[in-house]
């Protein structure tokens, strides 16, 4: 099936984003905080709805593909975008502002910890790309409810760590010995079962799953642990998109064409939009226009065109390239099926 709904989350979540960043820089960079304040932290939690979305997803597509299938669309989503973007920023910059060496050790997502990116994004996907190898190597494994034996086994040895060491492995750019107890696998887990719950029912009470979203996303703000508020934040877009889930399954709402195609292109934004509005920042007369407010009502929907622009290109390209592996996979199993 399609899950559209979930699909147009992912723009909202990559426009969040993108309006916490907006904030932050023009404080930076112009010296005031716009709109008083109102592009605050809880924009930047876009990226734990992306971190749900994934799980949700990377699931079903293991329900349906070998793991060998899935972790070549997978590197083929993540590297190829990032890769072209990154080089032409890193070109843009110069040498002096980060090294070959440094950049082609940025370019591999591995958990190296405190390293320079040239994106400003690439920390999520670092955590991305290890939750595909972890998703791999367990559909590796027999037993039908595998995957969801270990997602809880992992959940519980998340909490356990972080009560023999508070802190110690949450951190934006974890080291190899940090990501596996991470709090920010915690809404890639939730996904996960997510899907396994949307799978093993056939209805699911919308109104009852957007009162958890709109309970939790709310105690998430009073909180101040980190892991506190990961765990809420990932119960809170997890009923989000069990709901939207649900409103594919019974075609529930207008299918509104335009959100998807911007969820599609949400990865694109994703990646452009910090060089993008930085360059902006830098390029406005800030003195003429005369407020932070002004240069943001115009540097916004610059980047985030600009942005979607990139998203469009990348997601056709690799709707192509994916559309050449899975033939080119179909057609190697006919031929063995005939030689047999």
């Amino acid at each position: 099936m399609r899950f559209d709904h979930v699909q147009s989350l992912r723009f909202f979540g990559a426009f969040a984003v993108l309006l916490y960043h907006a904030g932050v820089y023009a404080e930076q960079r112009l010296g005031a905080v716009p709109f008083g304040g109102w592009l605050g932290v809880q924009l930047s939690w876009g990226v734990q709805l992306f971190f749900v979305i994934s799980g949700f997803v990377l699931a079903y597509s293991l329900s349906r593909m070998g793991p060998g299938r899935f972790l070549a669309h997978r590197i083929l989503r993540i590297y190829p975008p990032l890769w072209g973007l990154a080089l032409l920023v890193w070109l843009y910059r110069g040498t002096a502002d980060m090294s070959g060496a440094q950049f082609l050790q940025a370019m591999t997502l591995l958990p190296l910890g405190e390293i320079r990116y040239p994106l400003g994004v690439e920390w999520s996907l670092v955590y991305e790309v290890f939750f595909y190898g972890v998703m791999t190597l367990l559909a590796c494994l027999p037993g039908r409810r595998t995957m969801e034996v270990a997602m809880l086994a992992w959940l519980a040895a998340i909490v356990v760590m972080d009560r023999l060491h508070p802190g110690a492995s949450t951190a934006f750019l974890p080291r190899a010995d940090q990501i596996v107890f991470s709090g920010f696998n915690v809404p890639f887990i939730f996904g996960v079962l997510c899907f396994s719950l949307f799978r093993a029912t056939r209805r699911l009470p919308l109104a009852l799953l957007l009162v958890v979203f709109l309970l939790a996303l709310p105690a998430a703000t009073a909180v101040a642990k980190t892991e506190y508020q990961l765990a809420l934040q990932g119960l809170g877009f997890a009923a989000l998109v069990l709901a939207a889930a649900e409103a594919s399954r019974r075609r529930t709402g207008i299918g509104d064409a335009l959100l998807v195609r911007l969820g599609d292109a949400s990865y694109g934004l994703y990646l452009a939009h910090v060089p993008v509005l930085l360059w902006l920042l830098s390029a406005l007369p800030a003195a003429r226009l005369g407020s932070p407010e002004a240069v943001l009502l115009i540097a916004v929907p610059a980047t985030f065109l600009l942005g979607t622009g990139y998203g469009m290109l990348e997601a056709a390209a690799y709707r192509r390239v994916k559309g050449w592996l899975d033939r080119g996979g179909r057609v190697r199993l006919a031929s063995r099926n005939t030689s047999a």
